[in-house]
């Protein structure tokens, strides 16, 4: 009996082995395929993503220019990158990841004088910076002589732009007015509305929202309308739209049908601020609703196309005169502009 036991227990256990050595050659035979399938999946993805022209753009005013060319979608192979920091926009230019840009007009002059291979194609917004005043003493610029104005990125396009404007009426920035910068454009609003600030220097649609809150608040001046007096048609030119040179010469008769698209994209914004208001909403824009409505008209839109370049050489020629490295040194010359 304790014999039989004994071999029962030697054959299970030799049955048991042989099931387990069984599983394991199965196992072995079975190859390990997801990361295989991941790399393979990522790969494509790139592949996909490399193959789309990557269009770089701020939220805000600029993404509004964009907003019906997005929702109709009739170019497939587009990659909307939408961007809610300035130095994002431009590191995305500078590491030559954008195919096509919105950028501050400056730094459109600043890319071509690096070398960076961009072409300038046109303005999607023109100036849009107004200063704002709850002071009843303050009726006109002129009236700013010893006050307090505030206002965000001293040496930049804002600051200079402010600057050309006080001196047009008389004013010395460094001596008649006291200029306080704020580090952000996002603190401008709350110093207004808080009370810190009676005079600021605020961009669309932040501008029409101070408005919206504070009926106190009025438009003292428009640094558009202050630069068509200087002898701009359009007044400056605020944001640009440039396009790599590489994509130029792989595929022209894509980027023209790219600025077609864009060029009607504009035109509808303009001439539809209900469906624009909409769309801002549903994309998450940057603008809301109200501003768009209320406010479209400030965010000057349009005039894309460029028939003269003498609204960008004077804004240039101006930022030279201040501050020569915040276009790269030099005015571009009519090379840095894109051909049809």
């Amino acid at each position: 009996m304790k014999n039989k036991s004994k071999i029962l227990f030697i054959f299970m256990i030799l049955l048991t082995m042989l099931f387990t050595a069984c599983t394991n050659t199965k196992q072995e035979e079975i190859p390990d395929t997801s990361k295989t399938e991941q790399g393979e999946t990522k790969k494509d993805e790139d592949k996909s993503k490399d193959s789309k022209v990557n269009i770089v753009f701020r939220d805000g005013v600029t993404a509004l220019t964009l907003a019906k060319m997005m929702d109709e979608k009739a170019i497939e192979n587009i990659n909307y990158d939408m961007v809610a920091s300035p130095d994002v926009l431009t590191s995305k230019v500078l590491n030559k990841e954008a195919d096509i840009a919105i950028v501050p007009s400056n730094f459109a002059a600043t890319a071509y004088n690096k070398g960076l291979g961009y072409k300038i194609v046109g303005t999607s917004v023109w100036g849009n910076a107004y200063i704002l005043s709850k002071d009843e003493s303050v009726k006109t610029l002129a009236d700013i002589k010893g006050k307090k104005l505030t206002l965000f990125a001293k040496g930049l396009t804002p600051d200079l732009m402010t600057r050309f404007a006080l001196k047009s009426n008389g004013i010395n920035p460094d001596k008649d007015v006291e200029m306080e910068y704020l580090s952000s454009p996002t603190e401008i609003a709350p110093a207004f509305l808080g009370g810190k600030a009676d005079i600021v220097v605020a961009p669309e649609p932040m501008a029409t929202a101070i408005t919206l809150k504070d009926e106190k608040a009025v438009r003292l001046a428009s640094l558009n309308e202050e630069a068509k007096k200087a002898g701009m048609e359009n007044g400056y030119p605020q944001a640009t739209l440039i396009v790599k040179e590489e994509l130029i010469e792989k595929d022209k008769d894509l980027v023209d049908t790219i600025i077609a698209s864009y060029e009607n994209s504009i035109k509808w914004a303009v001439e539809n601020k209900e469906g624009l208001a909409t769309l801002s909403e549903m994309y998450e824009l940057g603008v809301q609703k109200p501003a768009v409505i209320k406010g479209l008209e400030n965010m000057n839109i349009g005039n894309f196309v460029i028939t003269s370049t003498k609204d960008y050489d004077k804004y240039f020629e101006m930022l030279k005169e201040d501050n020569p490295q915040s276009i790269g040194g030099k005015v571009p010359d009519l090379n840095a502009y894109y051909e049809k």
